[in-house]
C-alpha cells in the first residue's frame, strides 16, 4: 500500500503534518505542535471515556484538568517514531497505549523535588529502580535517565527516585488497565517550552523516515 493509500485509509493528521513539511520544511515546528495538541482533536478515544480517565488523573495527581493533553498514536493516529525500525510509518492500532502530557511546573517541581529530598541529592541511588538489560541486550539505567532528561524539563515516572510518587502513577496505570483495558501512562512536562521541544525532536525524526522522504521525493 503507498503513502497516499494508508493515509487515506485511517483517520490521522499525517496528512496534514506531511502537507506542514512540504510548504515550511522544519521551519517554525512549535506553530504546528501547538496547533496539533492544544486544537486538534483526538482522534482515537472515545471523549467521554477521555474526560473519565483525564479527571480520574487530574484527581491523583493533584493538577488541573487542562494541563492534560494526549499524544501519541492514539491522539493523531500516527506515531513519530520508527518503532519498528524498519523507516515506515507506524499508525495506530486498537491495542495502541493511551499516552498522557501533564504540561504542570508546580507538579514538576513537586516530583523533582521529592526525588531531591528522598535520594539525599542523589547520593542514595538505591532509591530508584534497578537498571535492567532490554531485549536488545542494552542496559537501561533509571537514574542515568531521569538526570538526563531532568535538565530538559521532562520526568517519565518510572524513573522516580521517590517510591511513594512512583507508586502514584504506577498505580495509575494498573486500575486504568483494569477498567479500560489498555495500557495509560503518563509522562510531566516543566513546561509549554519544554513540551514542545522534546515533540520537536520527535517530529524532525518522522520527517527522516524513510517512508516519508520517498513520498515527498515522488511528489517534488
Amino acid at each position: 500500500m503507498s503513502l497516499e493509500e494508508e493515509i487515506a485509509s485511517k483517520p490521522s493528521y499525517v496528512g496534514k503534518t506531511i502537507e506542514y513539511f512540504k510548504l515550511n520544511q522544519t521551519n517554525n515546528l512549535d506553530d504546528y505542535l501547538k496547533r496539533l495538541y492544544f486544537i486538534y482533536p483526538t482522534l482515537h478515544v472515545d471523549h467521554d471515556q477521555l474526560g473519565n480517565i483525564i479527571k480520574e488523573a487530574q484527581r491523583r495527581f493533584g493538577t488541573s484538568f487542562h494541563y492534560i493533553k494526549v499524544i501519541g498514536s492514539k491522539h493523531q493516529g500516527f506515531s513519530f517514531i520508527d518503532k519498528n525500525n524498519n523507516g515506515q510509518i507506524k499508525y495506530v492500532e486498537d491495542t495502541s497505549d493511551i499516552d498522557l502530557a501533564i504540561i504542570d511546573s508546580d507538579l514538576f517541581n513537586k516530583l523533582s523535588t521529592n526525588t531531591l529530598i528522598e535520594t539525599e541529592n542523589f547520593a542514595l541511588r538505591n532509591k530508584f529502580k534497578s537498571p535492567f538489560v532490554d531485549r536488545a541486550g542494552r542496559q537501561f539505567n533509571y537514574f542515568e535517565y531521569y538526570k538526563k532528561n531532568i535538565m530538559s524539563g521532562f520526568i517519565r515516572p518510572d524513573s522516580l527516585g521517590c517510591y511513594k510518587d512512583r507508586k502514584i502513577f504506577d498505580d495509575f496505570s494498573k486500575d486504568m488497565k483494569a477498567d479500560y483495558g489498555i495500557k495509560i501512562s503518563a509522562a510531566i512536562y516543566l513546561n509549554e517550552i519544554s513540551f514542545i521541544l522534546r515533540l520537536s525532536k520527535q517530529i524532525r525524526e518522522f520527517y527522516d523516515m524513510e517512508e516519508v522522504r520517498d513520498g515527498l521525493k515522488r511528489e517534488v
